[in-house]
């Protein structure tokens, strides 16, 4: 197949190709956000083509018909995830196969100009126009909440990760994910590191741009553990960081809520106005929950959280307190986890490679 990835999001550009690269696809991504040129160098660039494809996120128009006429006869498919709507740039483009949105974090990001995206989503659905899969356990929720469907699962999972064995040898442990701002109740890592000690704690810990200006992966494999701040439900940093099989540990949701850690779940402030997340957070008739994913009500909250990346995980660490995190850090066997976690990795990896195979073989039932 030689499929054209167009995103947004150089992380989804990224796990994807190389997943498909490894299932002997050619693929040629569309780097959208002209913004974040630079690929992470620990990916082979080689295999990352930027076209010349001017593709606006603010544009309510399809592509030109003879930029639509020029994917249709050169791919077999066109794979979207983020932000959803972007698919509908590809309105009047006919490839072999249906398109294939892989949902990537919240269906309703940027729609909320288009009343009708959802239910038009619906119909190409039904049509065998679009072929709607999730990118992770809440986008999965997500979409039955909002449309009744279940989609295929097409869940994340890292091929361009080197296999090095876990050996750690620096004294740091590391505040993930990368882009962790929120450190609450620290205002910075140095506060949180004065705590460690004067609690009678021998723990440091560090940010990973504060180590490395320009890491690689395997600089991230010579510490023993991480500690999670989380921002959102899920990200491609935390799921590189899991597979990495470096020991994660995680605050419980009693302390999230508490300390408000989460601050890109809802809708609003990052998407759209409060107003506007009321006006679209509507859930289906059918829908299997009854709390929003876009409400800041405790109990929303509290229950939207078990969807979330790193409480699907096995070998997750949970911690209560700042306390009882520095003594699982000094009592947890970090390389009995991480082993454990790399078997888990390993069967989670071979699954969704399965499903994007099943999925890619069966095509032609949606023709």
């Amino acid at each position: 197949m030689k499929i054209f990835i167009s995103d947004y999001h150089v992380g989804c550009q990224i796990w994807q190709a190389s997943l498909l690269e490894k299932l002997k696809h050619l693929v040629i991504v569309n780097n959208c956000n002209w913004e974040y040129q630079v690929l992470l160098k620990n990916y082979n660039q080689t295999k990352y083509i930027n076209t010349n494809l001017n593709v606006s996120l603010l544009t309510e128009n399809n592509l030109l018909d003879s930029e639509s006429k020029s994917i249709s006869e050169e791919f077999d498919i066109i794979l979207c995830s983020f932000p959803p709507k972007i698919i509908d740039i590809f309105n009047n483009v006919k490839c072999k196969y249906p398109k294939i949105l892989n949902c990537g974090h919240r269906l309703h990001i940027y729609s909320k100009n288009d009343k009708d995206f959802l239910i038009n989503l619906k119909k190409k659905i039904k049509n065998n126009e679009i072929i709607l899969c999730s990118m992770s356990i809440y986008d999965t929720e997500y979409i039955k909440h909002y449309l009744d469907i279940n989609p295929i699962e097409l869940y994340v999972t890292c091929c361009y990760l080197p296999n090095i064995k876990f050996t750690p040898n620096k004294r740091e442990i590391l505040i993930a994910p990368v882009n962790a701002v929120n450190l609450n109740p620290f205002n910075t890592v140095n506060e949180m590191n004065q705590f460690a000690l004067n609690n009678g704690f021998d723990l440091q810990f560090a940010k990973i741009k504060d180590l490395y200006s320009n890491y690689d992966f395997s600089d991230l494999l010579n510490h023993r553990a991480c500690v999670l701040f989380p921002y959102s439900a899920f990200s491609i940093s935390m799921v590189e960081m899991y597979e990495l099989n470096i020991p994660m540990f995680v605050p419980s949701k009693k302390f999230i809520i508490e300390y408000n850690l989460m601050q890109d779940v809802c809708l609003f402030p990052y998407y759209c106005s409060n107003d506007e997340m009321l006006n679209v957070d509507i859930p289906n008739i059918n829908s299997p929950h009854k709390y929003s994913p876009n409400s800041y009500n405790r109990e929303d909250r509290d229950y939207w959280l078990n969807y979330s990346y790193f409480y699907n995980k096995k070998n997750v660490i949970i911690w209560d307190s700042i306390y009882d995190l520095f003594i699982k850090l000094i009592n947890t066997n970090f390389q009995e986890v991480s082993y454990n976690m790399s078997v888990e990795n390993d069967e989670f990896r071979n699954k969704q490679i399965n499903n994007w195979e099943n999925l890619i073989n069966n095509l032609e039932k949606y023709i």
